[in-house]
This record gives structure tokens, C-alpha cells and sequence, in this order.
């Protein structure tokens, strides 16, 4: 009836320096299986389990590359003078340790009608500091980034809901399960952010995933450029300022989740899953790039590009010059413009099969026969205009339509 388990671990790894290689973790979960309780009638024909939990644990992650402690050298591409030489591809920090996560979770476990009705909801709560990233630096290093440990609190939390079913009606049985999550995500403390090389991209109490950048207001029906809003009042908008940004959402999924069906009637079976996502996605006008002359396709939108003054358009103008075209679109990119909804429902997994009943090969002494035809990705409802809404990409292949079928015989 009453449950409890204590773990404890001393972990080492040989990926970070001489005096940071070692760190404790452990858990405490308990666990209460309330149906035991007398109250309860153990032969009811509604409720047959309820089980209440909560844990609370820390765990480390030492998920970096090898010696990345040390000051790494690797050999030039070519010679002078027939001697190889040498450069530095990493910065030397023995400093940095273990990343740190400290997780809670309270859950419940619900069974009702002999188990044919299963439901499983969680809270968690989880903090992490210590996270290890390659830390973005200024050029004057001569490096981007150096591995160490990024000095943020990240706090992710959410609910999760799981219900399943399991049903027979006569010769149909039915399995379901649904699934959904309700993920939350901030940025609880960060010393020094305003000094920092993340100062434009975090605003502590909000998600990592924060959308920043410039009030688009359309294309200037005259000029044929972008145009933005100038909050701060200053007559101009610069491009490397944040002055003029404001904050429009984030990109974290408002909530995900899956649908899983199986039919089993006589010899047949049929089951899908179908799996959605609500979220705020990259906009498919923040991905072309390249004025005509480049090596790249556009989408067709361009077709309806700004050409003559009095134009409406949502495109600017192409021309033959960066300047003020370039300028233009560097801020467009780091706009509201630039990002959409980009929700989607899709058909992950389709299959249907027939088992042929064994007395039709009995004399093969063949044990099964199967005949099968599954398919997946395929269908997507979405109002997102582009590639795919889950890559958010022109140059990332959109998961595969595929259809396969066969015939399985078991001797």
C-alpha cells in the first residue's frame, strides 16, 4: 500500500578536467496505492486501481565531446616549404563540471472497469543549471564559442495526460490510447545578462524560445522595401540594436500529442497514429535568401515581388545592390513577419492486415500467413505555407511518404 525508494550515486567521467571529474546524485520517490484502502471495494465494477506518486531527484549529464578541458591543435591542410603545420580549433577551461538537473514529478494512476480504462496524469517541475553549451563569444577571440557552463537557471515544466482503453464489442476489440502534453519553459535567473553575449536573445522569466525582433509594418508601396516600426522614436532603425525590438510570443509548443487506434475484427486488423502539434513556427518568407542570379530556387511568391511604385506586395523589390535592399531583409528576418503558425496534424503510421485462417495451409504445415500494407507520413492537415511545419525548412527534406506491403509465412 505504501511505497518508497532511495537511490544514491557517485558518477565520474575522464570528459571533464582533473578537479571537476566528480559529482553526487540520488532520488527519493514515494508512492501510495490508495485503492488498498478499506474504503474501497475491491470487487467494485468501476474502480479497480488509483495509485498516487511523487519523486524528487538530481542527475548530471556529461554529454560533450572528448578533451574538449584542453587547448586542441590539429594539423594544417596543406605544407609550407614541405612541414606541416599546426592551429588551435579549441579554447582551453578546465573549469567547467557537471550539468545539473533537479527534477520533481507527482503523478496519478487511475484504472476503472477492470482495467479497461487506464488514465495517467503527471505534473512536473524541472530546474537546470550548470548547463553544458558552447558559450558564444566576440570575434576579437578568434574562436565563436567555448565549451563551458552555461550560467542560466532553466526551469521546464508541464502536464502530461495520458488515456487508454481497451473495448470488445462482440467480435471487434478495440485498443486507443491519447496522449497530450502541456510543456512550459523559462529563464528563472542568468547573473550578468545585460553584460553577457546572450543579452539580445534571453529576457530573464521568459522562455529560451522567446520571438524578439522588429514590428514589420509591409513593403513600402514607393521605395518597395520592408518596413518596420521605430519604437524608441529615434528617426532611425539600426540593424545590430535591439532599441527597437519587441517581444511577440515564443516558439515553444503551446501543446503536443499523439492518437493511437488499433481494430481487430475476425482476421483483420487496422491501426493508425496520428500525431499533433500547436506552435508558432520560422515563416517560409524568413527562408529564401538569394536575389535572381544565385544559385537557389525561390518559392513562386516571388513571382509577386514589388516592381513598380504603387505596387502591393508582401515581397520587397529585387535588385542588383545589397544596400538598402540587404538591410532591409536582415531586419525582415528578425522580425514578426518572419514567424507564423505553423500547427500541423499528421498520419504518422497507417496499417492494415489479414491473418489467412490456418486451415487453408494446413497440409503446407505452414503456421501463419500474413498479408500486410502499411504506410506512413501520410497526410498532413496544416494551414503552414512551406516545406513541412515540423522541419520549418527549405532545406531539410520533409519527412518521407512511404507505402510498403507484404506477405509474412511462418513454418
Amino acid at each position: 500500500k505504501y511505497i518508497i525508494n532511495l537511490t544514491g550515486r557517485r558518477d565520474g567521467s575522464s570528459r571533464f578536467g582533473p578537479d571537476k571529474q566528480w559529482a553526487n546524485f540520488g532520488a527519493i520517490g514515494a508512492a501510495w496505492i490508495f485503492s488498498n484502502e478499506d474504503i474501497f471495494n475491491r470487487e467494485s465494477s468501476i474502480f479497480s486501481f488509483g495509485k498516487l506518486r511523487s519523486s524528487y531527484g538530481i542527475t548530471g549529464n556529461d554529454q560533450i565531446s572528448d578533451y574538449r578541458f584542453l587547448n586542441l591543435w590539429q594539423n594544417t591542410p596543406s605544407t609550407y616549404n614541405g612541414v606541416e603545420g599546426l592551429y588551435p580549433t579549441s579554447l582551453y577551461n578546465p573549469d567547467y563540471s557537471w550539468e545539473i538537473n533537479r527534477k520533481f514529478e507527482v503523478g496519478l494512476d487511475l484504472s476503472f472497469f477492470k482495467d479497461k480504462i487506464l488514465f495517467t496524469s503527471n505534473y512536473y517541475l524541472n530546474k537546470s543549471d550548470n548547463q553544458l553549451v558552447n558559450y558564444r563569444l566576440t570575434a576579437q577571440t578568434g574562436f565563436t564559442s567555448v565549451v563551458r557552463n552555461f550560467p542560466g537557471l532553466v526551469q521546464n515544466s508541464g502536464l502530461e495526460f495520458i488515456l487508454s482503453t481497451n473495448a470488445k464489442l462482440g467480435h471487434l476489440s478495440w485498443n486507443s490510447s491519447f496522449n497530450i502534453s502541456l510543456p512550459r519553459n523559462k529563464l528563472l535567473a542568468f547573473p550578468d545578462l545585460e553584460g553577457s553575449s546572450y543579452a539580445s536573445s534571453y529576457v530573464i522569466g521568459k522562455s529560451l524560445n522567446l520571438i524578439r525582433g522588429f514590428h514589420y509594418l509591409g513593403v513600402d508601396s514607393e521605395t518597395g522595401l520592408y518596413t518596420f516600426e521605430d519604437i524608441d522614436g529615434s528617426g532611425t532603425i539600426p540593424i545590430n540594436s535591439t532599441t527597437d525590438w519587441d517581444t511577440f510570443g515564443n516558439a515553444d509548443p503551446s501543446y503536443f500529442g499523439g492518437l493511437q487506434n488499433n481494430f481487430k475484427i475476425s482476421n483483420w486488423s487496422l491501426g493508425f497514429f496520428l500525431h499533433f502539434t500547436k506552435q508558432t513556427g520560422a515563416n517560409y518568407l524568413r527562408l529564401f535568401t538569394n536575389a535572381p542570379g544565385f544559385i537557389a530556387n525561390q518559392p513562386q511568391i516571388v513571382m509577386g515581388r514589388w516592381r513598380n511604385p504603387g505596387d502591393i506586395t508582401e515581397i520587397q523589390k529585387f535588385t542588383s545592390t545589397f544596400t538598402p535592399t540587404r538591410d532591409a531583409y536582415a531586419r525582415f528576418i528578425a522580425s514578426n513577419q518572419a514567424y507564423t503558425d505553423a500547427s500541423f496534424v499528421r498520419l504518422k503510421n497507417l496499417s492494415l492486415s489479414y491473418n489467412v485462417p490456418e486451415n487453408w495451409f494446413r497440409t503446407l504445415h505452414i503456421k501463419q500467413c500474413r498479408l500486410y500494407v502499411e504506410g506512413q507520413n501520410l497526410l498532413t492537415i496544416t494551414g503552414y505555407k512551406g516545406s513541412d511545419p515540423e522541419t520549418q525548412s527549405f532545406y531539410i527534406l520533409p519527412p518521407l511518404k512511404t507505402v510498403a506491403g507484404g506477405l509474412q509465412i511462418d513454418f
